[in-house]
């Protein structure tokens, strides 16, 4: 069952969020407006794949225009108006943070429905790495530019789902 690992590996990194912010009282705050991002997050991500039809794009380029980039641009949209809620770098950490935590906790298990190798779930981790990095580039590095962050983090998130999908 690669799908409950995947959900354990995000379920344990919940649980080192948790402990990290334990007796933070911005911490149930940064929690819910997480969740709602990632929410919001996710339904932008699923429009874009519904306009697939209406524009008449070949499959396959339209999945690459998709994935490489329009889901970087609106995935890191999202995390920087997120980002921009919050004051402290270790709450906006923390925030951005929850989009890979959430990821490999609920996304990534529903999109391996009817993996079968136990490696599958691994797969899944370097994603969580790669929205630790971009929190932290929006939490510590380039502050008061917000577009600089954005554009940072649009090109690693778009480099690390172009890595994703030709190596995979």
């Amino acid at each position: 069952m690669p799908i409950l690992l995947t959900f354990t590996f995000g379920l344990i990194a919940l649980l080192c969020w948790i402990f990290a912010m334990w007796g933070d009282s911005a911490a149930r705050k940064i929690f819910v407006f997480g969740l709602v991002a990632v929410i919001i997050a996710d339904l932008l991500g699923s429009l874009v794949g519904l306009l697939s039809p209406a524009l008449s794009i070949g499959s396959g380029w339209w999945t690459i225009i998709k994935l490489v980039l329009l889901a970087p641009i609106i995935e890191e949209g999202v995390k920087a108006g997120a980002a921009r809620s919050r004051a402290k770098p270790r709450e906006i950490f923390a925030l951005v943070s929850l989009f890979g935590i959430f990821e490999l906790m609920l996304s990534k298990p529903l999109a391996m429905i009817g993996a079968q190798l136990w490696s599958d779930a691994f797969i899944a981790l370097p994603a969580l790495a790669m929205h630790l990095l971009t929190a932290a580039i929006y939490a510590y590095r380039f502050k008061g530019h917000i577009f600089v962050q954005l554009l940072v983090c649009v090109i690693i998130h778009a480099a690390f789902n172009a890595a994703v999908y030709w190596l995979l």
